[in-house]
């Protein structure tokens, strides 16, 4: 709790004074060399997706579709957000995000999935069951509602060079095979994709265009979080590292955990001690098993100061907080500007109301 603490402290501090900031832009110079000519191959599009129901355990069904990524490597850190789909990736082991965070779209340093070639990793012996239809995002397993779980054996599965790119960038060097989904998300909700039950290590890449390798984020582990944002479709890559012998990846997708409720009050009156110091106080509420936390400033004239954040109890019903307030210098009875930060959290999901406003200081009576 220590370092929720300190984040609201801060916040509270920072909040109660004016921030000026200012944007910059970049532009990029058009490519200098002449298009290469036209080619006469028909265009690469993807065959029919096959969908898979809520609760389907069975991914080995046949299937072709296209893949996108987005990753975010750190754990419990928001990932990269393209412009055109500025979605935050967490991690945890993410991220995602969270990696967690905000960053223009790249392109992976990997050959384009047209140039790649594929085969099986060194060190196995060639499969004697068909190479998965999910071997390549172009037969990726869609995903139709959430949740879903998919359970797959990986080892006809191989990598080519996009995947190998990926599993760079993702922290799992060492993947020899991958098997591709894609979800829609056709309401812009967010998800969760979750390959903590697989039976070997895992990384999970997020791509919005695979085609031309536009990387989203990373999960640099086996669970990715991409928050509410743009409407897909989105690629997940699984990338696993099957050099022990097992070979089997489940994957969850899930809708994402919703953020608590919570809210808070101020009292419009505070007391002076002696000593200079303010006690400020106010009603708060925050949903049974969340955790909480509440942390606040105040600002007389010249004179500032924040208090130490306390815990809160969280079971649905209100309460009263109660905070001390000092700084620098004393303050003094008359009137101040006073905020208040509540930060209630389950899990990753987090509400943070703030409650505001000028308080008439007295002395103790």
């Amino acid at each position: 709790m220590k370092s929720t603490h300190a984040a609201i402290a801060l916040a509270s501090a920072v909040a109660l004074l004016p921030v000026a900031g200012a944007a910059a832009s970049t532009g990029q110079a058009p490519p200098t060399t002449a298009p290469a000519p036209a080619s006469s191959a028909p265009a690469d599009r993807p065959p029919a997706a096959l969908t898979v129901a809520a609760g389907t355990t069975d991914a080995t069904a046949t299937r072709s579709a296209p893949v996108a990524v987005t990753t975010s490597r750190a754990t419990s850190t928001t990932g990269t957000a393209s412009a055109a789909h500025p979605r935050a990736v967490t991690t945890r082991p993410r991220a995602l995000p969270s990696h967690a965070a905000s960053a223009a779209p790249r392109t992976v340093s990997t050959p384009s999935p047209a140039a790649t070639t594929r085969s099986t990793p060194t060190g196995h012996p060639a499969p004697s069951a068909p190479r998965p239809r999910n071997d390549s995002y172009r037969g990726a397993t869609v995903v139709a509602d959430l949740p879903t779980t998919l359970r797959e054996g990986v080892a006809a599965a191989s990598l080519d060079r996009l995947e190998t790119g990926l599993a760079q960038d993702c922290g799992l060097p060492t993947a020899d095979r991958a098997v591709w989904f894609r979800y829609d998300d056709p309401d812009g909700a967010g998800f969760v994709v979750d390959a903590s039950a697989s039976d070997h290590p895992v990384a999970i890449a997020l791509l919005s265009d695979p085609k031309a390798n536009v990387l989203m984020g990373c999960s640099g582990g086996p669970v990715l979080t991409a928050s509410p944002g743009p409407t897909g479709p989105f690629w997940v890559a699984v990338l696993s590292d099957t050099a022990q012998g097992a070979t089997t990846v489940s994957v969850t997708f899930r809708a994402p955990a919703t953020a608590p409720a919570a809210q808070a009050t101020l009292d419009p009156t505070g007391t002076v001690a002696s000593d200079g110091k303010v006690a400020l106080s106010g009603r708060y509420s925050c949903a049974a098993g969340a955790t909480g936390a509440i942390g606040g400033g105040l600002i007389q004239g010249t004179t500032s100061g924040i208090a130490t954040p306390v815990d809160l109890t969280c079971d649905g019903t209100t309460h009263t907080w109660h905070l001390v307030v000092s700084g620098p210098t004393a303050f003094a009875v008359g009137s101040g500007e006073a905020a208040v930060d509540l930060s209630a959290c389950s899990g990753t999901a987090c509400s943070h109301p703030r409650a505001s406003g000028t308080v008439t200081l007295s002395t103790q009576g």
